[in-house]
Order: structure tokens, then C-alpha cells, then sequence
């Protein structure tokens, strides 16, 4: 009888198979507030690919409401491109579509020379990368973040101009510069945005 009621208890708790957990990690890497996600239908595909909804808090404190998530092999995948949704969130597929989106993040401390206070600002950069070409990308990899480093300590807009309180309007205008320094970087490989957050 024991063994049952703890048989039934383990199915009622329910444990994420390590892809699902591998996902989860992902995903939060990237949250401001990790501890307060929150999962639907989080499930495995073919091919490592883990697909759900979440919703965790943004840096006002307040819920936004659930969107998709991806993750291929551990690493996220964009959650808002419907076409890679249907296609790798499907009990049906057996291969990966042609293109993905690799998101990468960089934490980077800048110090506001006023206050002497250090606020931690993260970059992430939202690539387009062709099926064929994701070793191009991981070979552009440490020089997209050693662009990133040097664009936001040297330039105009970089990231200096923001040590103090949190500007919107600032913020995505280095956004949008950063993305055109990016691009430069190559010619096979599109960098579709760039996203700031502070912590």
C-alpha cells in the first residue's frame, strides 16, 4: 500500500526529462526574473528540440503574458517565429527546418562614475542563420561579442551613457547602432536585433 501512495505521489509531483530541464535553464539564462517563470506545455520533439509557452516578470515587476519558447540541443531558438514553431513543434517532423535563430547573451558590469555604483547590463543578440551555415556562426561567435565589448565602452551611444537610470529611449537607440556595427561583422549571417536589459 505504501508503495503505491508513493508510486502515485512521484506521478502527481511529475519530473522534467533532462531535455526539458536543459531547456529550462536556457530560457531563464535569458529572464530578468527567472524565479518568477512560468510553464504551459512544455514538451520534447525529434532531434532534442523542447517547445512550450512561458510568462515570467519583466524589469517593471509585472507579467506580459505567455509566449512560445524553442530550444535545440540546450540552446534557445527565437519563440516568436510562428513558421519554426509548426515546423520543429510537431510529433510529426524528423528534421530541422532550414533556418533557425540562435540567440547569444553577454553579461557586461558598467560602473557610473558619479555614483561608483555597477549595474550589470545583458546583451543579447538575435542571429538568422541558414541550416548549413551554424558553423559559420560559431566561428563568428567570440568576435560578434568582442564587437559587442568594444561597441559599447568606445562609442557614442555605447553603454557608458546609460550607467545611471534606466533610458528607454536611449537604450534603443544603441540597440539599432549596435545591430549595424554587428552586421559588419558578416555577410553570410543576418543579425536581426539586438536586445539590452539591465539588471
Amino acid at each position: 500500500m505504501g508503495l503505491c501512495l508513493a508510486a502515485f505521489a512521484l506521478a502527481l509531483t511529475g519530473c522534467d526529462d533532462p531535455e526539458v530541464s536543459r531547456a529550462k535553464d536556457a530560457l531563464q539564462a535569458n529572464l530578468k526574473d527567472p524565479g518568477s517563470v512560468q510553464y504551459e506545455g512544455v514538451k520534447t520533439y525529434s532531434e532534442h528540440v523542447v517547445c512550450g509557452k512561458y510568462n515570467a516578470k519583466n524589469e517593471l515587476g509585472g507579467y506580459v503574458g505567455f509566449k512560445q519558447f524553442i530550444t535545440m540541443n540546450g540552446s534557445l531558438v527565437t519563440g516568436d517565429d510562428h513558421a519554426n514553431f509548426m515546423i520543429l513543434c510537431n510529433d510529426g517532423v524528423k528534421k530541422a527546418p532550414v533556418d533557425v535563430y540562435k540567440l547569444s547573451r553577454l553579461d557586461i558590469d558598467v560602473t557610473d562614475k558619479k555614483t561608483g555604483k555597477t549595474r550589470t547590463w545583458s546583451a543579447s543578440t538575435e542571429v538568422w542563420v541558414e541550416d548549413g551555415k551554424r558553423s559559420e556562426l560559431y566561428a563568428l561567435e567570440s568576435a560578434l561579442q568582442d564587437a559587442v565589448k568594444k561597441f559599447l565602452a568606445t562609442s557614442e551611444e555605447g553603454l557608458s551613457s546609460l550607467s545611471g537610470e534606466y533610458d528607454f529611449e536611449k537604450t534603443k537607440i544603441i540597440e539599432k547602432a549596435l545591430q549595424k556595427e554587428l552586421q559588419k561583422q558578416t555577410n553570410s549571417i543576418e543579425i536581426k536585433g539586438v536586445n539590452l536589459t539591465a539588471y
